[in-house]
């Protein structure tokens, strides 16, 4: 389930998670041609010569998508020949060119590592924060823990914390764990057992081991919903598999493969970790509210919900506190979430969150 990278690293960091988060990508699609749902379909099949036939065209002609799936056979050596790092850096850095959140994240588990690339903890840590806000679970996964051990970045607690709570949010088991170990012991949020318990509860659900994991995780080709085909400029084509088990050497890389690593701007993380995982944004014309903690249990989130509400009366102005049920779908079943306010503005809302800084609370649109 792991493998080691890099021998100067710190041995904290030297496994790299395999299957875990195989479906994230399926929440963050660029456009693809069907050839990479193929190969992708080849790929969780464990017929890698397939996924490199029905990749190394669509790569070469542009698809960020199969750049990084390319990028992923040549890290492990699947379907060519043998692995070849710096290969995988140039495919990784084409599709990461085009702000594939996949791809920007696995080139950032090179450059941490030092594979293919000089070793730079500063450059994966912008990468990840570049996927990260871009809202791909397992970048910020990786983030939050960047930002815990001070790999790459200043070690910083709190943003850690936030950053933990976007990908629990998510689905991302493990994140959700390491959150509530932070409210356990408050380290970067104010000490909480109950909201320790509750993201405890969020870990079970979403199916943590519970124990604390201090490897980055890596993303995994997977089947993206159909999209319109968006063709770059032609590149040379990769040279086509001389048998069906032994695919040619080495596609040569995209121009995009040469523009520079360094990530765009990221916009700021959310300004505090909540206690569950939240819906996605609501549609358009929808206002804002502040959610402060989650529960499958609708008498634990009612408690927690006069609990505030007593400690803040006469503090914030009127605003009420209300619990409300989500349905989260097929095996994540239905939570009830406490919510702080209703407001027309993000703004406003955040500036409540602000105030409640002590609880843990994330903006969150609601109807």
């Amino acid at each position: 389930m792991s493998r080691t990278r890099g021998r100067d690293r710190d041995p904290r960091l030297t496994a790299v998670w395999r299957t875990a988060f195989v479906c994230c990508l399926l929440a963050f699609p660029a456009p693809a041609k069907a050839d990479y749902a193929a190969g992708a379909a080849a790929y969780q099949k464990g017929d890698y010569a397939a996924a490199f036939r029905e990749w190394s065209a669509d790569a070469a002609a542009g698809d960020a998508h199969a750049q990084q799936g390319l990028g992923v056979l040549y890290e492990n050596g699947e379907g060519v020949p043998a692995r070849d790092f710096p290969q995988a850096v140039e495919w990784y850095r084409a599709a990461a060119a085009q702000g594939l959140p996949a791809g920007q994240n696995d080139l950032a588990l090179l450059y941490a590592d030092g594979r293919g690339v000089p070793r730079n903890p500063v450059m994966a840590a912008e990468l990840w924060h570049a996927a990260a806000a871009a809202g791909y679970p397992i970048a910020q996964f990786n983030l939050a823990l960047a930002y815990e051990q001070g790999f790459g970045v200043a070690r910083d607690e709190e943003a850690a914390a936030r950053w933990y709570a976007e990908a629990g949010n998510r689905g991302v088991a493990d994140a959700a764990f390491a959150l509530s170990e932070l409210y356990r012991t408050g380290r970067g949020v104010p000490q909480h057992d109950q909201l320790a318990k509750l993201w405890h509860d969020v870990a079970v659900k979403f199916g943590s081991k519970l124990a604390a994991h201090d490897n980055f995780a890596t993303a995994l080709p997977t089947v993206p919903p159909p999209g319109p085909v968006v063709v770059a400029p032609p590149k040379p084509k990769p040279r086509q598999a001389s048998t069906a088990d032994k695919p040619a050497a080495k596609p040569p890389p995209p121009a995009a493969a040469t523009a520079s690593a360094s990530p765009p701007a990221a916009s700021p993380p959310p300004s505090s970790p909540s206690a569950q995982p939240t819906a996605q944004a609501g549609p358009a014309g929808a206002g804002f509210s502040v959610q402060v903690a989650s529960s499958q249990s609708e008498a634990d989130a009612a408690a927690l919900r006069d609990t505030l509400a007593t400690r803040y009366r006469g503090q914030l102005d009127g605003v009420e506190f209300y619990v409300q049920r989500t349905d989260l779908g097929a095996g994540k079943g239905v939570w009830y979430r406490v919510y702080a306010g209703r407001f027309q503005h993000r703004d406003a809302a955040a500036g409540l969150c602000a105030r409640l800084k002590s609880t843990g609370c994330l903006v969150a649109a609601v109807k």
